[in-house]
Order: structure tokens, then C-alpha cells, then sequence
């Protein structure tokens, strides 16, 4: 059995996560002095990118008060995306893996109704990383002694 979505969409999902999720390691690197130290910090960004998508453990079993880390993890909307081209509304399916279906996309809030944000927040993300990537830069070169 093959993949049911676009292909040009499924490359349209990872450019948008390739770009922000490499804004994370751009922000990273600007505001370290030495590579080693970007290597111990990667974690701090990689594990909860990992945690909080939804496909080793479902959103709905994180404890409220944490669910709010989700939205600036750049790997969830990535997620989330590829789920819709793949399965949308779940109405091609039939009977029980609708069912299956429709409780993935339930547990994870996944939804054709927030495509746009699952959209607009990688890409605000991008931008605010690459901002933020520029001034530690900046402030770095204003302030470097040798």
C-alpha cells in the first residue's frame, strides 16, 4: 500500500520543517562560543521536538499544565501537516480504521481546521529563530574581545 497524499505537498511540508527546524539550530549556534557547547545543548531543543508531536506519546495523555510546550515545537506542526496530507478527514477510510483514524487526528488535535496554523506558526517560527539569530550575532560581534 502506497502513500494516499500529494507528493508535492508532502515536499512542501518537509521545506517548511526543514527551514524552521534550522532556525532552532541557527539561534543555537549564534548565542554558543565554541561548537562543543551547541552539541550539549542540541538535546534541550531535539527531546521535546520529539516528546511533544504526538506520535510516541498522544497529546492527550501529557498533563495539561505541559501541553503548551507543543506549540512552539516545530516538529508537531510538521506532524501534523504530513498526518492531513496523508489521511485528511479520514473519510476514505473504511469502518474500524476509520475509527483508528479519527482518534489519532482526535488525541493529537489534528484538524482540517487548523491547517492555517499548523502553516502560519512554522513560518512565524522561521522568522522569529532568524531574527532572534541575527541580534545574538550582532550583539556577539558588538561585544567580542579577543
Amino acid at each position: 500500500m502506497g502513500f494516499e497524499g500529494n507528493f508535492f505537498a508532502y515536499i512542501l511540508v518537509v521545506f517548511v520543517l526543514s527551514a524552521a527546524s534550522a532556525s532552532y539550530a541557527v539561534v543555537l549556534g549564534s548565542v554558543v562560543s565554541d561548537p562543543k557547547q551547541g552539541q550539549e545543548l542540541a538535546p534541550l531543543i531535539l527531546v521535546p521536538q520529539l516528546l511533544f508531536t504526538g506520535l510516541f506519546v498522544p497529546i492527550s495523555t501529557i498533563p495539561k499544565w505541559l501541553r503548551w510546550i507543543q506549540y512552539i515545537c516545530v516538529l508537531k506542526y510538521g506532524v501534523n501537516l504530513g498526518t492531513l496530507v496523508e489521511f485528511g478527514d479520514c473519510s476514505s477510510f473504511r469502518n474500524s480504521t476509520r475509527l483508528e483514524c479519527e482518534a489519532l487526528l482526535d488525541n493529537n488535535d489534528i484538524s482540517l481546521d487548523n491547517i492555517d496554523r499548523d502553516i502560519i506558526v512554522p513560518v512565524a517560527i522561521f522568522l522569529l529563530c532568524r531574527g532572534l539569530s541575527l541580534a545574538g550575532l550582532v550583539f556577539r560581534a558588538q561585544h567580542y574581545t579577543n
